[in-house]
């Protein structure tokens, strides 16, 4: 509606009420109130509600006006909302208030009710005043009721302060050297401090301030927040962290580990953790005792009251230092079959563990119900060395094909577990190597230079005859190092190309060298060292060997007689290169 509106439609209402003053006498009566806060922050709304109360009239309130007095000095109109059955309006150009109900069944009955909800804005700090007057209240049957003019005072009051400082910080143990602009500190307490005790103040009176008084202490770090809460809400938080200094022991390592029977394998250390024992079938529980290191330690022991026959049980060691850091000893005991009982198999065919090493990352991560995986590999990367571990230590086997002489592209690697009952599961990894670079390429594709040693170079073996171990690549006799794993009564054996070369064999440090040939001039050197291990390959110059103590060889290629001269093939002058790693 339009203010042009609204004036007729109220001035019209006017005109009604001013009628019925003259036609009619007061028949009845009605009280009028101002309702709403009456304080409020500067550049804040408030709301007032024109309440009329104590009705006292024949047929109900069928009409309302009045004329609002405000000072805009201190407020501004914002917006009105009728509360009232009939509708009642507000014009602010002629700060009129009015109403009136055109049908019986609108007009107000009751004791009380709420006509008109007026929205202002507050402008400045101070106190005003809005009030009404022209009151007047119209009955159900034409007359006017008597009513009075209230009016209500606010109070404007500036914005609360928003400073969340603190004017002062300190601790009961330490110091601190306290800036209000610093939030974060840092005290350190001895061992037999267990508690601390914060004291802070606001810089504002009306700020509250929690998080203080006394706090207890834990070993190592202990943050304490101190919150300020200025006057209109906003917060900020000074953080403590006393650092209580941890004197008590961290030795979690056991001393000794005794068995009611049987021998551990290997020898007790209080670095190893894992260990493995076996029983005879006739042995059905076993009882473990372990000392810890440091008297302060505590040692608990679970498992080895019921052996099964046939398999691995695990007894527990866990080792709680004093400082509450634990470290697990684990006993694998492996109960011998029953000879009297039909043979019962084991059918597990499950991987406990798949590693291939070189930081290479299974794709999806290895779970052992989980049998197909993909992972890419580098140019440089020919061979994998894949470690898989059954969870059946004691009977599965595994084998595993196509992990060596990787193609560029995809490759096919099948990791194969069977069980003691002969059941399988076949894991494989799709492992794609990647295109190497021009240098790579160059460097590792087959030229006429190895041609040339192929035709001019003698004294090479064709192979190697190994028991109890194996190598890590695929043997060739143009590779001159290597790296092996062993088992008890590992052995090597060199085969000559040549049934005429002479072959040396010397072991030192488990670093095995094979001379082929014997003229050391031109004698070719293999070198074979234990994939665990911390000797590093050296390379040698062309044409020497190296010795050490005990005439032991120990080194890569030795050797083309006269490296350096130039020789002829096809015709064509070519440098004869060292051939190895």
């Amino acid at each position: 509606m339009t203010d042009f509106k609204r004036n007729i439609k109220f001035l019209a209402f006017a005109v009604l009420l001013f009628l019925f003053s003259y036609l009619n006498v007061y028949a009845g009566s009605a009280n009028v109130s101002l309702n709403g806060a009456s304080s409020v922050i500067v550049e804040k709304n408030i709301e007032i509600i024109v309440n009329l109360n104590n009705i006292n009239v024949t047929d109900g309130v069928a009409g309302f006006q009045a004329n609002i007095k405000y000072d805009s000095e201190y407020l501004s109109y914002v917006s009105d909302t009728s509360l009232a059955s009939f509708g009642v309006g507000y014009t602010d150009s002629i700060k009129t208030i009015a109403g009136v109900a055109f049908m019986p069944s609108s007009r107000i009955n009751g004791s009380s009710s709420n006509l008109i909800k007026l929205v202002f804005k507050t402008k400045k700090v101070g106190t005003t005043t809005i009030s009404l007057s022209g009151t007047e209240v119209s009955e159900g049957n034409n007359s006017i009721a008597s009513s009075n003019n209230p009016s209500k005072t606010i109070t404007i009051t500036p914005p609360p302060s928003s400073n969340a400082n603190l004017s002062s910080l300190g601790v009961s143990n330490g110091s601190i050297n306290f800036n209000k602009d610093t939030t974060n500190y840092s005290v350190k307490v001895g061992s037999d401090v267990t508690s601390i005790n914060v004291s802070a103040s606001a810089e504002d009176s009306g700020a509250k301030v929690s998080g203080t008084g006394s706090k207890s202490l834990n070993y190592g770090d202990n943050k304490i927040n101190v919150v300020v809460t200025a006057p209109s809400g906003d917060k900020k938080t000074y953080t403590i962290t006393v650092t209580r200094e941890d004197n008590r022991s961290k030795n979690n390592n056991l001393s000794s580990i005794k068995l009611s029977t049987g021998t551990l394998s290997p020898s007790f250390s209080s670095g190893r953790t894992t260990y493995n024992v076996s029983v005879p079938f006739e042995v059905s529980s076993i009882n473990v005792t372990a000392t810890a290191e440091d008297a302060k330690a505590k040692v608990s022991v679970s498992g080895g009251s019921s052996l099964k026959a046939g398999k691995v049980t695990n007894v527990t060691i866990k080792v709680t230092a004093e400082n509450g850091s634990v470290k697990t000893y684990t006993v694998k005991v492996t109960r011998g079959k029953d000879p009297n009982a039909a043979e019962e198999k084991n059918s597990n065919n499950n991987l406990a563990s798949l590693n291939l090493g070189q930081d290479i990352t299974l794709n999806p991560k290895f779970n052992k119900n989980t049998t197909s995986y993909e992972v890419e590999v580098p140019y440089k990367i020919k061979n994998l060395e894949i470690e898989a571990i059954p969870e059946d230590e004691a009977f599965a086997k595994v084998d595993i094909t196509g992990a060596d002489n990787l193609q560029v592209g995809e490759n096919e690697v099948k990791i194969v577990v069977t069980a003691e009952d002969g059941k399988t599961k076949e894991y494989i990894i799709k492992v794609t190597r990647l295109e190497g670079t021009p240098e790579e390429i160059e460097n590792d594709k087959p030229d006429d230079e190895k041609d040339v040693f192929e035709e001019v170079i003698p004294h090479l073996l064709k192979g190697v005859n190994i028991s109890n171990g194996k190598l890590t690549s695929k043997f060739d006799s143009k590779k001159f190092v290597y790296y092996y794993k062993k088992n008890k009564g590992f052995k090597i054996e060199g085969i000559p190309n040549d049934e005429g070369d002479k072959v040396t064999i010397y072991e030192r440090d488990g670093v095995i060298t094979i001379v082929v040939g014997e003229n050391l001039d031109e004698a070719n050197v293999y070198t074979f060292i234990p994939k665990k291990t911390n000797i590093v390959a050296i390379i040698i110059t062309a044409c020497s060997i190296l010795f050490i103590g005990g005439g032991t060889f120990l080194g890569y290629k030795c050797g083309l007689k006269n490296i350096n001269k130039p020789r002829k093939n096809k015709g064509k002058e070519v440098e004869l290169p060292v051939f190895g790693e």
